[in-house]
């Protein structure tokens, strides 16, 4: 393996220029640009909105509820309250995660220097802060940002504490004790990013699995008896784990072969490298089929450059992140035979995204000629910004709950109850809707999965009868507001029938991802 590059600490141009201060306060400056007109306009989504319902009343109702209504790792939801009990509006709930999203980039702005020289990491850096999956994760009240923050941390504690790596090797690798300490605290950190995320047990895995990949065997030893060590205080999870990973196995769904899984990674992996549209609802659009061949040539030119040299050029370095990376593609693959591809969507794929991002970054330092690297920058801010652009379609989140709200408050009359299909989505109108209708169901939010193949009359029937329980029958008219799902062949057959034999429709207005239905009852 050739000698992995470090940072010279002689006094040249370069180190006295702050490169990385620089690009790190002009990263954040263009991703707050970016993120705060947002934070102020998008509307919540079901998923956020979820968050706001179970903080709503308190740290202790939060401890109470969280497993119940999440259904995931319950540090950030605990969290989150504390920090909602300062102030309980949207806005300052996704301050939480702007926050995470920032310190993410600063943590990141270190840990990349281990990798590249100083100027490509400072270039690095800025390309992170405005990489469109940050700038969306710092949006989100829930805990994704979080991930990629507790994801830098980890890597940063693994190589000071395991890895003779990195611009800090004469210093913090040869001190046995300064590596203790660095040891405990990747073990402490990988607690506290479980209890935040499951998935983050992967990247523990994972180390695991470089330190053998690298030869490093002293090591793995002791790795591996921390990480027994740690894996006792992770117990409790793994229980609530086993549970909600066998309900989830129930749910009848497709495209649960190894081939699905591989898909899945794949099409995580072209987003995080090369980003286009983070929500693509119908086919591939052109941009996506052009980066699809530019990152199929990356790659193969990629691959035979290292094999020249036959592979003489793959540092450390490469091998530590790539092994983390393909850890957790292996995870991922395995969870879509269990679960299916639920649990595997873009945002469940933030563990993934630093050790890709290192990945790409240190392959292309390795490969490509100073002199153009500003080639691929130029092609990645291009595909970034388009990003972004196509981030928010109609400039609202799935739901369009803000618009959906105004509506019903401005063509409402009293005694017309709202009712939702399907229940969760009923927090993420509450936040939003003023007007004077009871929004129904009024409770079962959380009770429910999909009970059968997508498409067809059984894929929410028992959620459907308990929602149409709900209507008042005196009730001579009702809001019926249906979600995207129902746009799926025969999904929402039997309550498409309760509408076709008890009412007339007398408007039907469509919004991003809702139908908005006023039904008259028939006589």
């Amino acid at each position: 393996m050739a000698r992995t590059r470090f940072i010279s600490k002689s006094t040249t141009s370069e180190d006295t220029f702050p490169w990385i201060a620089i690009s790190l306060i002009a990263g954040i400056c263009v991703h707050l640009a970016i993120a705060l007109p947002y934070v102020y306009t998008l509307n919540v989504w079901s998923d956020e909105a979820s968050s706001l319902f179970t903080t709503s009343k308190g740290l202790l109702a939060t401890i109470d509820t969280v497993f119940a209504n999440e259904k995931q790792a319950p540090l950030y939801f605990l969290l989150l309250s504390v920090w909602r009990s300062i102030n309980e509006s949207v806005f300052f709930a996704r301050i939480l995660s702007i926050i995470a999203a920032l310190s993410a980039i600063y943590c990141f702005s270190v840990l990349v220097q281990r990798f590249v020289t100083e100027r490509a990491a400072a270039i690095a850096t800025f390309l992170f802060a405005v990489h469109p999956f940050v700038i969306w994760a710092s949006l989100e009240i829930r805990v994704y940002a979080f991930v990629i923050l507790v994801t830098c941390l980890l890597l940063e504690a693994y190589f000071r504490g395991f890895a003779d790596l990195g611009t800090r090797r004469s210093t913090d690798c040869d001190n046995e004790k300064s590596r203790s300490k660095y040891q405990v605290g990747f073990a402490v950190i990988g607690i506290v990013g479980v209890y935040l995320h499951y998935y983050v047990g992967f990247l523990l895995v994972g180390g695991l699995a470089a330190l053998i990949a690298t030869g490093r065997y002293r090591e793995a030893r002791r790795y591996l008896v921390l990480l027994t060590s740690a894996g006792l205080l992770i117990l409790p999870l793994f229980i609530m784990v086993f549970f909600q990973f066998e309900q989830r196995s129930s749910i009848p769904q497709e495209n649960k072969t190894l081939l699905d899984g591989v898909r899945t990674v794949w099409r995580h992996f072209l987003f995080f490298v090369l980003p286009t549209e983070l929500f693509l609802d119908t086919g591939t659009s052109i941009v996506s089929t052009i980066r699809l061949w530019i990152v199929r040539i990356w790659l193969v030119a990629t691959v035979l450059f290292f094999a020249v040299g036959r592979f003489s050029k793959v540092n450390r370095d490469m091998v530590t992140v790539g092994t983390f990376a393909a850890t957790v593609a292996v995870f991922f693959c395995v969870a879509n035979l269990l679960v299916g591809p639920e649990l595997l969507a873009q945002r469940h794929a933030s563990v993934y995204f630093v050790p890709i991002v290192l990945l790409a970054i240190t392959a292309i330092d390795i490969s490509i000629p100073k002199y153009l690297l500003w080639f691929p920058v130029l092609v990645f801010m291009v595909f970034s910004s388009y990003s972004v652009l196509t981030m928010y379609p109609e400039n609202a989140k799935r739901g369009d709950w803000i618009r959906v709200a105004r509506y019903l408050e401005q063509h409402e009359m009293t005694d017309q109850p709202v009712v939702i299909f399907d229940a969760f989505d009923v927090p993420a109108i509450k936040t939003h809707y003023n007007g004077k209708n009871e929004i129904l169901p009024d409770s079962g939010y959380f009770d429910f999965f999909l009970e059968g193949k997508l498409g067809t009359a059984e894929a929410f029937r028992s959620q459907i009868e308990f929602i149409i329980g709900k209507v008042p029958p005196e009730a001579r008219h009702i809001w019926l507001i249906t979600h995207e799902k129902c746009s799926y062949g025969n999904s929402c057959r039997p309550l498409e029938d309760f509408v076709e034999d008890n009412f007339v429709v007398l408007t039907d207005q469509a919004f991003y991802k809702e139908r908005v239905r006023l039904l008259e009852r028939r006589k």
